[in-house]
């Protein structure tokens, strides 16, 4: 049986691999066209993609150093000339000049701290210039290298000089701002009053500004209010000693002399601003009034001719010449003046009748 089965199994062996023969179909081939287009495709792709890095630029994540060289100035340049020729020791000793990269904007200082060129250049509108820090200084004799070229300030238009006087003033301002409290105190004791204080305060501000000749003054006619007399008088004769063209200070010394009965010693004061020329008026007025109350009228007639020459239109003054020249006997002149003082009308009635009366006994048609 075994036989049998045996014989019996080959024989279904072979029907199977004649069957799997028969259904046998042999592989399809590719065409050898669509293999060469798909190699040529990755080949086109890869050098495509290879042209594209090379000719790629590069990009750096921080910028490049902008290096802006500046000439060297005049004494590196003598002190160059000047070194020996053969000396070449010294030159290889100094470093290279290096590039300095831009550093980030500092934050603004103040005004009082900030640079003036730099206020300036904002009142423009430009950018500040770059200031050169220790770092960014060059050694003697070599290039400097800066990151900015320096902003030029010599053509300074109207806008920037109001910035610079702006600034000016500012600081001018707060180098004041004591003396103003000063002041301040000053016009409060003043009012309340308080004259003592006042007077206190007032020296203080003399000693701190010693030329303000206003203070001085009013200092001077504050202490003559209070009776103290020999002070107000020092103060103004210091004065006079610092301005003695100031006319106004030697005619409040002047009347000083007068009300304390020193006529003299107001004459030879007003004498002395002949020296100071040109006089003004309120001063000749009165040392032309002063003349004549101490009778000395040829002074008197002199400077009542300089006043009608400088103020021919006001009356008062050919009334003083008329005067004057009466007394010393100069009747032509004295007719001519009360005639001018007469035709002008400024004067009143009863000095227009005698100056009336005076032509008459001068022209000879009434008697004295």
């Amino acid at each position: 049986m075994s036989v049998v089965n045996k014989m019996l199994k080959d024989l279904e062996a072979r029907e199977g691999d004649e069957k799997t023969h028969a259904n046998y179909q042999p592989p399809v081939k590719k065409s050898p066209r669509l293999r060469i287009w798909f190699y040529g495709l990755v080949i086109a792709a890869v050098v495509v993609i290879a042209f594209a890095l090379l000719t790629m630029p590069e990009k750096s994540s921080e910028p490049e150093p902008v290096a802006v060289t500046t000439p060297v100035t005049e004494s590196e340049s003598a002190q160059a000339d000047t070194s020996p020729a053969g000396d070449t020791s010294a030159m290889a000793e100094k470093p290279a000049a290096q590039p300095v990269t831009k550093k980030p904007e500092k934050k603004k200082g103040s005004l009082l701290t900030r640079p003036i060129n730099e206020i300036v250049a904002e009142a423009r509108g430009d950018k500040p210039a770059a200031t050169e820090t220790p770092e960014q200084s060059a050694p003697e004799g070599s290039m400097r290298v800066v990151a900015e070229p320096v902003a030029d300030t010599q053509n300074v238009s109207a806008e920037d000089e109001t910035a610079v006087t702006r600034f000016e003033l500012t600081t001018t301002e707060t180098a004041d701002k004591p003396l103003q409290n000063l002041r301040e105190r000053i016009r409060l004791a003043l009012a309340k009053p308080q004259k003592g204080e006042a007077i206190t305060l007032m020296q203080e501000l003399i000693d701190a500004e010693p030329e303000n000749v206003a203070v001085r003054k009013k200092l001077a006619a504050i202490l003559f209010a209070e009776g103290q007399v020999s002070s107000a008088r020092d103060t103004l004769i210091k004065t006079l000693s610092m301005v003695p063209a100031d006319h106004s200070v030697r005619l409040m010394l002047a009347r000083l002399y007068v009300q304390q009965g020193q006529a003299d010693a107001a004459a030879t004061v007003l004498g002395e601003a002949d020296s100071y020329r040109p006089l003004s008026t309120e001063l000749l007025a009165f040392r032309a009034a002063a003349a004549q109350e101490r009778a000395d009228y040829p002074a008197a007639l002199s400077d009542y001719h300089q006043l009608a020459a400088m103020s021919p239109e006001q009356a008062r003054w050919w009334l003083g010449v008329a005067t004057s020249a009466d007394k010393l006997g100069q009747q032509d002149v004295a007719k001519r003046a009360y005639q001018q003082a007469l035709s002008l009308g400024q004067l009143g009635s009863d000095i227009q009748q005698f100056m009336s009366q005076r032509v008459n006994v001068l022209s000879g048609g009434v008697n004295e």
